[in-house]
């Protein structure tokens, strides 16, 4: 697989050196551009041959990362011309063929490999030049990348509090429903022991040792399993509320809350439409969790009060279809 390099024209250009041609072409060359930098260290032999190194450092298209080119030279120079080859070090890296002339302090290099062509001004420079411009990049692609990171996260959080929102929100139009139906079980269970109590009073008219008596008993008994099954409805119905021992309890949907909570709470963010939907969902949350538990808890108390008189009740069923 063949790697692609975006190499770029100097911008810029440092003060002029020694005509390169004049002289051993042996140094380091350095293209500086906006987004971009190139290294160039060479080295000629004697008998023209060049051996070095080159490296490019390109901000990505995007601005949050670096992009890294290392490769060995190879080549040769006669006069002021000078054909170059870069071996990249990545694995199955293609040799890039580049050719050019020698300038006043620096080369000009174009080539190019794989569809890819380009045009290199390099000037004699230094490896600090190039690293400090190299650690400016990098800068700007950590800083590009905090940013992003910041407003990644800014989205979440706003995409959480939605969400929470929403979750409120269908939290009190379900406990709206069974809210209204509520009080109606209280009386229900009034009702079944009343119920109940008649038929005792029934029992109780009938002369002992008779079949009416067993089967009246056998009523109150098929009564109370129902009165008991109601009581196991009304546990789940709790359970899918998040009540349990008198209190309601939400842990997951809290930490969202409490999360929406400290982000609206900053500066400037309370009179979005975000926070203001989710102020105004808490608000309604919390009035019907309150009123929710309320009437949990006056349902079970209305339970247990009527389960007392109802278990009175087959106790002494019981004894009368013994013949008490």
């Amino acid at each position: 697989m063949k790697r692609a390099f975006r190499l770029i024209a100097l911008l810029g250009l440092f003060a002029a050196g020694r005509v390169a041609s004049a002289g051993n072409l042996s140094g380091t060359y350095v293209g500086l551009h906006a987004n971009a930098a190139d290294l160039l260290q060479i080295v000629e032999r004697p008998d023209g041959a060049l051996l070095g190194h080159f490296e490019q450092v390109i901000l990505s298209g995007d601005g949050i990362g670096i992009n890294r080119m290392n490769a060995s030279v190879s080549g040769a120079v006669n006069a002021d011309t000078l054909v170059l080859t870069l071996k990249p070090a990545e694995f199955l890296g293609g040799a890039i063929p580049m050719s050019g002339t020698i300038q006043v302090g620096a080369v000009q290099l174009s080539g190019g490999s794989g569809g890819n062509s380009f045009d290199l001004i390099l000037r004699r420079s230094s490896l600090a030049v190039y690293s400090r411009h190299v650690q400016q990049l990098t800068a700007r692609a950590s800083e590009a990348a905090a940013a992003k990171a910041a407003k990644d996260a800014m989205a979440k959080t706003q995409n959480a509090i939605q969400d929470v929102t929403a979750w409120m929100r269908h939290y009190v139009r379900d406990a709206d429903v069974h809210l209204r139906r509520m009080p109606k079980l209280s009386a229900a269970y009034a009702r079944l022991t009343a119920k109940m109590q008649a038929a005792l009073d029934d029992e109780a008219r009938e002369p002992p040792n008779r079949v009416a008596r067993a089967q009246i008993d056998v009523g109150i008994s098929q009564m109370s399993v129902a009165f008991h099954q109601a009581q196991i409805g009304l546990q789940t119905l709790e359970s899918s509320f998040g009540y349990a021992g008198g209190k309601i309890t939400y842990p997951e949907a809290q930490k969202d809350i409490a999360r929406a909570q400290q982000y609206c709470g900053c500066t400037g963010q309370a009179l979005t439409p975000i926070c203001g939907d989710f102020s105004t969902a808490y608000a309604n949350f919390q009035a019907t969790v309150s009123a929710l538990r309320q009437d949990f808890a006056n349902t079970e108390s209305a339970w247990n009060a009527e389960d007392q008189k109802q278990q009175a009740i087959e106790r002494q069923a019981d004894r009368l279809n013994q013949g008490g």
